[in-house]
């Protein structure tokens, strides 16, 4: 986790490992949220309303349950599987006063693929902070790898990026359009308490399917004043 003042906000990020048969699970490997003075421009959505279904067998096909409801790579179309086999294993972790960086091993919950890495590398900077993430997926044959940012905003997406403005700053995501194709769609759903909430995924797709993928965001937090 980070937490740092930028300007005369205070800036935070964490990301999480472990794995998919925890207490309460929800399938949440490399999953990540980002926040300015409190709000959570990237979400995790928490526990979703609390029915017989959620902790039945339908319980990941809920939104707040399934990968689906988290910042984390679609692999071939597929969401993560659960279980306690499906977890992040650390390659890398790093920190140093002004950055951070992590990199997990997610292949265990994609079957669709040969592997899949997500990377972190995280910069305080004066005026801003900045996180670059990478997803990268092999597979045999060939296939599709998709990085979906989760929030409560709605964005705006423009060529080459995609923007959040929340009420305390601005979240920038910039990506290579020869390589990505951005989507965003929205979803109705209700928090744990009932209240209903309109979920944004701005799904960052590759164009063709190849034996090897990558996705590249330059994602920039800019406070406002």
């Amino acid at each position: 986790m980070r937490r740092v003042e930028v300007g005369a906000r205070l800036v935070t990020f964490a990301a999480k490992g472990g794995h998919n048969d925890e207490p309460h699970n929800h399938n949440d490997l490399g999953s990540f949220t980002l926040g300015i003075d409190g709000e959570d421009v990237l979400v995790d959505l928490g526990a979703g309303p609390y029915t017989r279904a959620y902790f039945g067998e339908e319980r990941y096909a809920h939104l707040h349950a399934s990968s689906l409801g988290h910042s984390v790579p679609v692999v071939a179309g597929e969401a993560q599987r659960g279980g306690v086999d499906a977890r992040a294993r650390v390659l890398d972790v790093r920190v140093s006063p002004d950055a951070a960086a992590l990199t997990l091993d997610l292949t265990s919950a994609y079957p669709a693929a040969t592997s899949v890495i997500r990377s972190f590398s995280w910069q305080d900077e004066a005026a801003r902070a900045s996180l670059h993430l990478r997803d990268e997926a092999t597979f045999d044959p060939a296939g599709i790898l998709e990085s979906a940012l989760v929030s409560l905003i709605r964005p705006e997406a423009r060529e080459g990026e995609v923007e959040w403005v929340g009420a305390a700053g601005t979240v920038l995501a910039r990506f290579d359009p020869h390589l990505v194709r951005p989507k965003v769609e929205a979803t109705a759903a209700r928090t744990h308490g009932g209240a209903p909430i309109t979920v944004y995924r701005a799904r960052f797709v590759t164009l063709d399917p190849s034996p090897r993928a990558a996705i590249d965001l330059r994602v920039t937090v800019t406070p406002h004043g």
